[in-house]
């Protein structure tokens, strides 16, 4: 493996914070590095609190997932010496890694991204593949895979990172029709079990007592 290559190990677990190296079936090295990839941060909010006569009073709700794009050209023209494998090869091997269904999670493997000091801890979001070039026989010989990388986090990541779903937060919701304190309780703490909590910290008589219109108040709850 060259040691600049763009790299993408699999996993069929969450590989954790500090991932190890897996096998070189479970790796796959780009032949040609991209010329550019973009990193995309975003931070959520709740648009409902958006609109105000006061001014923007929109709730944070914590950080949304990273996502790296790019794209990877295959040559088999011979062009370039240092590829070793045809197209076809190359290609496979992306879907194996990245794309592939692995039957023992349902859905396919946790990646790890790593290209000089950038890694990053994700799954594929998206694989397009362009051929643009062809032998008479139809055999491609030239193709560009475009990628979409979805940052992948472990809960304990998560939760330093302000994931808007840590009982660590205060949040305010307005109630809409159809909303069940348990199921906004696993929205907002990830566990539909603290709605007693909330109920009380909100003046509750019944936790089924829900004005449309009200607004909840989501505070800091033990664990």
């Amino acid at each position: 493996m060259a040691k600049d290559a763009l790299t993408i190990f699999s996993y069929t677990e969450d590989p954790g914070d500090n991932p190890s190296r897996p096998s070189d079936a479970d790796t796959f090295v780009a032949p040609i590095n991209p010329e550019r990839f973009s990193h995309r941060r975003t931070v959520r909010f709740n648009e409902e609190e958006n609109a105000s006569d006061k001014g923007d009073t929109a709730q944070n709700q914590g950080y949304g997932e990273d996502t790296v794009t790019f794209d990877l050209v295959f040559d088999g023209t011979g062009a370039i010496p240092e590829v070793e494998d045809d197209v076809v090869t190359y290609i496979e091997k992306l879907e194996k890694v990245a794309y592939d269904y692995e039957s023992e999670i349902h859905m396919p493997r946790y990646l790890v991204m790593v290209w000089g000091e950038f890694g990053f801890k994700c799954k594929l979001q998206s694989l397009s593949v362009e051929y643009q070039l062809f032998k008479p026989d139809g055999t491609p010989l030239r193709a560009k895979a475009s990628l979409t990388l979805r940052g992948h986090l472990s809960p304990k990541a998560r939760e330093l990172k302000g994931d808007s779903r840590s009982p660590d937060l205060t949040r305010i919701r307005t109630i809409r029709q159809g909303d069940a304190l348990p199921l906004l309780c696993q929205e907002f703490y990830g566990s539909p079990l603290y709605y007693l909590q909330v109920a009380e910290a909100n003046s509750l008589s019944s936790f089924r007592d829900l004005e449309v219109g009200s607004q909840l108040i989501f505070p800091p709850l033990e664990r």
